[in-house]
């Protein structure tokens, strides 16, 4: 089982943490950035060579985690660019959504024609749902 805290290394038998998280290492006093990834380090490691759906899974809950973060303050996200958590995410966010549509785009063939009745469908998704 992965830490919950960090979701990179494995917990400790008997733990929900890895021995780094479990002896506070992720305090402000002493972060280890090594641990964090950049968008791109992320789709190298994660995401690249694995299928679309795979992929779309990965993203689907690495931005999950994120949302959490935000709201809830559970989970320490795993991207960090120079500034912030933020940009990383928008990439891996915007990452998402075109292989959402490519996914949906192949899936749909010969049945949409029209790429716009795809988009409004999508546009429609979000404002019904308060998705993307």
């Amino acid at each position: 089982m992965k830490c919950v805290k960090c979701g990179i290394r494995e917990a400790l038998p008997g733990s929900l943490y890895c021995a780094k998280c479990e002896k506070g290492y992720y305090s402000s006093l002493d972060p280890f950035y090594h641990d964090y990834y950049t968008f791109e380090d992320f789709y190298k490691k994660e995401l690249k060579n694995v299928s679309p759906a795979r992929a779309l899974a990965i993203a689907d809950d690495e931005l999950l985690l994120y949302d959490y973060y935000q709201k809830f303050g559970f989970f320490e996200p795993r991207l960090r660019g120079p500034i912030s958590y933020r940009e990383e995410y928008l990439k891996l966010e915007e990452f998402f959504i075109k292989l959402f549509y490519n996914i949906l785009k192949e899936r749909a063939g010969s049945k949409v024609d029209d790429l716009n009745v795809l988009k409004n469908s999508l546009s429609n998704l979000e404002t019904s749902y308060g998705i993307l």
